[in-house]
């Protein structure tokens, strides 16, 4: 018997039990969702990216303040669903009253591992459903459409149709590939799902990336505010933010000796350490930028820099 959430008069819901069964390859899903081809952006407090995938599956980019989750709340969610490589807030989540679960991967493929889970917490954790990765337009969408074609609820072309709608760049070709080739699983494949954690294990280097994908983004609040303060959001101080990219750069280049080649590997290994190290001198430029006096002229230029050693190793390597 599993626990589900059905809608009831607008955002209040019933819980009821439903039990587990198969037709065909097709998995049972919670009462209440439906097949369709519609997705709609919708507005959930101050969240990018934001849309409702099916009747009880949202999506959008990732909360990180206690008022991302109430906004959550709010909009009816019972369970958060995170495939990005970040820690995922579980306190935050829980004083909203909202269940986490991690289920990580990366931009290149969604993992035989991860879809089977994704649909496992589909079928067996509260819904509705908001899932996100960090900006909500690449990992997220993915894993939510392979999770509705998994679970039965969509066809692989409807479930690309979505990765156009949000945005999805064509450029991460094996996000594409695993929704278009998608299927329905079956109760082996399903079964055969690692434990559903709050907090998934997540090596060194991609725990870093997450945590530069958000100073990232922070910084670019900076550049819009020419390099000043963010009225929006006090609480970032610019050359603090700068800072913390630096720091991050500076570890991944001291942990880079420790990431072994594959034979056949090296010279692509000396090109990725090659753009790790200009990533490093262009954000301690940049840190020393906004601590000079005349911030605006050199910070930009060091921006520029960097998001174009970035830029050059997103390219040759994550996509």
């Amino acid at each position: 018997m599993i626990n589900i959430l059905i809608p009831c008069l607008g955002f209040s819901f019933l819980t009821v039990g439903l039990l587990s069964g198969v037709l065909g390859c097709r998995s049972t899903v919670p009462e209440g969702e439906v097949q369709t081809n519609v997705i709609q952006p919708i507005t959930i407090g101050e969240l990018h990216n934001t849309y409702r995938y099916s009747n009880l599956v949202f999506g959008g980019s990732g909360p990180y303040r206690a008022e991302d989750f109430a906004a959550i709340s709010a909009a009816g969610v019972r369970t958060v669903i995170s495939v990005d490589g970040a820690t995922p807030k579980v306190e935050l989540a829980k004083a909203a009253g909202l269940s986490y679960i991690h289920i990580p991967f990366g931009y290149d493929a969604v993992p035989d591992g991860a879809r089977a889970q994704l649909v496992r917490a589909y079928r067996e954790a509260n819904a509705p459903f908001y899932v996100h990765c960090h900006h909500g337009k690449h990992r997220g969408p993915a894993g939510i459409g392979v999770m509705l074609v998994g679970a039965g609820i969509l066809k692989p072309s409807e479930a690309v149709v979505r990765l156009e709608t949000v945005g999805t760049s064509k450029s991460y070709t094996g996000l594409y590939l695993d929704v278009s080739s998608s299927k329905p699983l079956t109760e082996a494949e399903i079964s055969s799902a690692g434990p559903l954690l709050a907090k998934a294990q997540v090596d060194d280097f991609t725990e870093t990336m997450a945590g530069i994908d958000v100073i990232w983004d922070n910084l670019k609040l900076v550049r819009e505010s020419a390099w000043g303060l963010v009225p929006e959001h006090p609480d970032i101080d610019p050359s603090h933010e700068a800072l913390m990219l630096h720091e991050f750069f500076r570890e991944l280049v001291r942990k880079k000796d420790s990431i072994i080649a594959d034979e056949g590997e090296s010279e692509r290994m000396v090109r990725f350490n090659q753009l790790l190290d200009a990533s490093k001198e262009d954000s301690g430029q940049l840190e020393a930028a906004l601590r000079s006096e005349s911030p605006i002229e050199h910070s930009e230029t060091a921006f520029i820099a960097l998001k174009q050693s970035c830029k050059q190793c997103h390219q040759e390597y994550r996509n």
